[in-house]
């Protein structure tokens, strides 16, 4: 209590009880403590026991020796305190039969001590009414500033002092002050009636402190339950529902007067100026079997995305506040809004052609090409120094507990940018700012659409940072439209802009690639049966469906199958007796052996594609280039022919960035063809990963696929506008809840759970795949025919001529038009020939039935195509009549 007056005092000298601090000394304080614990000591006895005084006498000497007092106080002195305390202490003094003082609890002296108690409570909760009352008027709800916070020091000092036993006047923890601002939240002004019950008090605007806020718009944007937002204010922990669609209407006229004052452009309040920006768009679909749906929806999703770096975080735009606004802007009648939903109609000029490409007759720089080669050269020896770095443990199986760090991939490489960021070679760069912009009703795959979206970036782009060129981050047929338009509409806009092709994407088709190469080989099948702890391994060597699983299964199987390459050269040096050196070995083996040149090959391909992404993470632009490149040649293999087309387009515009753009050209090698989702090391990712990101909130419960082919599309536009700023104002109130600098690929259990998977994978493949022996499937003694294993190793080598041939009579020559169709490779692969031709089922329909499959069908196109493919009988019912849409 004696803490709690001086700071009192400390705040304000003419609160009434604070004079009383000035009478007492350190020593006094601590003694308060010392009587304090033995007060709860003697709280702990049942009524009417005895206590001996030395017992006492020694919990009082305990404490005081804790405080760094000598803690030695006479017997009969500690007495004659225990006495002189008897007022606020639970006991009385007795004797007992050998003469020995004793204490007995008393709980009438209690009761007489907790009235005492209450008075004095009192003199301390007033002040701390009066300073709620008067500084929470302060706080403004309709203002989202994250660093908000009540200034209530008196009761922080309290809380401190509760919780912690040491009053402190500092800055609260994060718990503390959320505890703060409720108790000012649910504080009242006046006495409510004890007769009249309140089931529902209305919180008023001036006590709408932040962490109600916070998690009231949480608990909206997450879960959009009307039920669980008025459950939390209800018991006094968040806002009322009401309260919350109020916010978003007074938050959507701030929205639009900044709308206004940037030039009638639709940009977030957090996007800043002079900043790197990029906006990547993408298709928007929504599954009409939803709920709440009435029709299928495609459309358009914009996202917004500024790389901040330690040297440049921009210079934020001002933002008027809530009473500054009149409000006379809304969603109808905003110029900026029109604008953005209303792609102008577009007519191809007369003269279009594709067939004359702007690559035509310029020559790479020679010394550009020497440097992506060496880079490649050097991200495999990279790649093949993690395998190397784990071969031996996956070999021996063993792997003591001080060995598991740095195993995985991620870790072993995120340790390698450690060591290169601690020498000062690259700037890391700090967490990006990520914007979603509007839903746009319209479907993205047409070319007025695109032509209004090109220059919507070339236009925010330059508002934002000017002097930048705009870039366009999308996937492979936004690409091919964004290409031909640029060609066909000349220099005018295509040096302003330039269309990026989306990494995650192509790291999508390049898994997809090693699963038409696995396929067939019996490798799928082992991985089925290793039993791996990560369900769905199997298909995703096969499948590139879900992007994290299918990387990770190859790299455990690039680990496995390299492991089976050392232990063939160890068993090759053992026979011949010949101390051949390891890569001759390799090329040797190569030239000789079918089943060792294919199985060799799939590792080149393996480490090639982790040099990809590494190149992401890495921020690595001359990897990318490279990696990028020598994929190409796979594309055109294994018959991907729009990403064997456009990707080597992309490919080469960014060979030719350096002579048409260099300044677009220093800021890629500086890092900035990608962001970083979150801070920390090794965690950069492409910017079409970033919208992907955005466009699943979207589709999400937590976003606006509920609102969609809604009468109220007004209350959508005014949500989705304020969306962007509720995000920001989340994400910063969340904090650094999330920046560990271990991620959890460095943890142990992954270390473990990855040496596991590679010993079980290794142990279930009972022969070794580079032995010299003819060509087979691993998981049976089956020989390939002479056809597939040609196939097999053709494969590896046509593709970089049929690039090559590609390039010089479409791209340089322009002999051949770029949208011709690239003749398609029929290759015997075992993904091909292994698959059996299987006779329809003829099988009897039922409204029931037809009904079900209808919804199946919905969700994957690939189920009906089979719908289509049956032969259906029974009722007289026709297909087409029931199933009007593909």
């Amino acid at each position: 209590m004696y803490q709690i007056f001086v700071h009192f005092r400390e705040i304000d000298p003419t609160t009434e009880f604070a004079e009383s601090a000035e009478q007492y000394s350190e020593v006094d304080l601590k003694y308060d403590f010392a009587f304090d614990a033995v007060k709860q000591f003697m709280l702990q006895k049942p009524e009417g026991e005895s206590v001996p005084l030395s017992e006492l006498k020694a919990v009082f000497n305990s404490r005081l020796h804790e405080l760094g007092l000598l803690g030695d106080e006479h017997s009969t002195r500690f007495s004659q305190l225990l006495q002189s305390r008897s007022g606020d202490l639970p006991f009385s003094l007795s004797q007992s039969k050998k003469g020995a003082p004793h204490f007995a609890v008393n709980l009438t002296t209690r009761i007489i001590s907790t009235q005492d108690w209450f008075a004095l409570l009192r003199r301390i909760t007033d002040p701390i009414r009066s300073e709620i009352l008067m500084n929470r008027t302060t706080t403004k709800f309709s203002d989202l500033d994250p660093h908000e916070n009540l200034c209530l020091p008196k009761l922080s000092i309290l809380l401190t002092m509760i919780c912690n036993n040491i009053p402190c006047m500092a800055q609260l923890p994060q718990e503390l002050e959320s505890l703060s601002q409720l108790i000012a939240m649910n504080t009242k002004s006046k006495k409510r009636k004890a007769d009249k019950i309140v089931v529902n008090p209305r919180i008023p605007q001036h006590s709408q402190v932040p962490v109600a806020r916070y998690l009231s718009l949480e608990l909206y944007s997450h879960l959009r339950d009307k039920k669980l937002v008025t459950t939390f204010f209800r018991n006094g922990l968040g806002l009322s529902y009401p309260t919350l669609l109020s916010f978003i209407n007074d938050r959507s006229k701030v929205v639009l007067d900044l709308y206004s004052s940037s030039g009638d452009r639709v940009i977030p309040a957090q996007n800043a100026f002079n900043v790197f920006t990029v906006i990547a768009d993408d298709n928007i679909d929504v599954n009409s079997a939803s709920v709440t749906a009435t029709k299928h929806t495609h459309g358009t999703g914009i996202s917004i995305i500024q790389i901040l770096t330690q040297g440049s975080i921009g210079v934020k735009r001002h933002q008027k506040k809530k009473d500054e606004v009149d409000g006379a802007i809304t969603c109808k009648s905003s110029v900026a809004l029109q604008r953005y939903f209303n792609p102008p109609v577009y007519v191809p000029p007369k003269s279009s052609t594709t067939k004359n490409s702007p690559i035509n007759l310029i020559n790479f720089d020679e010394n550009l090409e020497t440097i992506l080669q060496k880079s490649l050269i050097k991200g495999c020896k990279d790649e093949q120094e993690w395998i190397d770095h784990i071969k031996d443990t996956v070999i021996n199986q063993n792997c003591d507990e001080s060995q598991l760090h740095g195993l995985t991939w991620k870790a072993f490489h995120k340790g390698k940018k450690r060591e290169l960021c601690n020498s000062d070679v690259r700037i890391d760069q700090e967490q990006a700012t990520n914007s979603i912009l509007p839903y746009i009703d319209e479907v993205v795959h047409t070319q007025a659409l695109q032509l209004h979206v090109m220059k919507l970036n070339i236009d925010y782009t330059n508002f934002l940072n000017p002097g930048q060129i705009a870039v366009a981050p999308c996937d492979q047929p936004l690409y091919a439209l964004k290409m031909q338009l640029l060609w066909e509409l000349g220099s005018g806009i295509g040096d302003k802009i330039f269309p990026f092709l989306g990494p995650l994407h192509v790291e999508m088709v390049v898994l997809k690639c090693h699963g038409d190469l696995i396929s067939g080989t019996g490798l799928e099948e082992i991985v089925s049966k290793a039993g791996l702890g990560t369900i769905g391994l199997a298909t995703a060597l096969a499948d590139a469906n879900v992007i994290k699983k299918s990387r990770y299964i190859l790299q455990v199987a690039a680990c496995v199958l390299s492991c089976f390459m050392q232990e063939s050269y160890l068993q090759y040096s053992k026979e011949v007796g010949m101390d051949l050196e390891f890569d001759k070995w390799v090329q040797q083996m190569k030239d000789n052996c079918d089943a060792f040149r294919f199985w060799a090959n799939i590792i080149d391909y393996q480490k090639l594609v982790l040099c990809f992404v590494r190149s992401l993470r890495e921020a690595n632009f001359h990897l990318f280039i490279a990696s990028l490149d020598r994929l190409c040649n796979f594309f055109f293999a294994l018959n991907h022919v729009h990403y064997a087309r456009w990707a080597t387009v992309f490919v080469n515009e960014l060979k030719l960035l350096k002579i048409r753009k260099p300044t677009l050209y220093e800021q890629f090698l500086a890092g900035l063809f990608v962001a970083k989702k979150s801070d920390g090391l090794y965690k950069n990712i492409g910017f079409d990963h970033f919208h992907e990101t955005n466009n699943k909130t979207v589709k999400s419960k937590s976003g606006f696929s509920d609102l969609f082919n809604k009468e109220d599309g007004e209350f959508l536009r005014k949500l989705e506008i304020v969306t962007p700023d509720i995000s920001t104002f989340l994400d910063q109130i969340r904090g650094s809840c999330n920046s560990s600098s271990k991620s959890k690929e460095e943890s142990k259990s992954s270390n473990s759970k990855f040496i596991n998977d590679c010993i079980k994978l290794k142990q279930s493949i009972t022969t070794n795949p580079f032995c010299d022996t003819p060509l087979h499937k691993l998981n049976t003694s089956i020989l390939f025919s002479e056809a597939t294993v040609e196939a097999m190793n053709t494969v590896f080598v046509i593709g970089e001529e049929q690039k090559n041939s590609f390039i010089q009579d479409r791209l340089m020559m322009g002999k051949i038009d770029v949208m011709d169709n690239i003749p398609r490779n029929k290759f015997p692969l075992p993904s091909s020939s292994d698959k059996s031709k299987s006779t329809p089922v003829a099988c009897t329909l039922t409204s029931k039935t037809l009904v079900k499959l209808r919804e199946a069908a919905e969700k994957r196109h690939s189920l009906a195509l089979k719908v289509f493919a049956t032969d259906f009988t029974g009722n007289n019912i026709i297909l087409s009549t029931h199933f009007n849409r593909k």
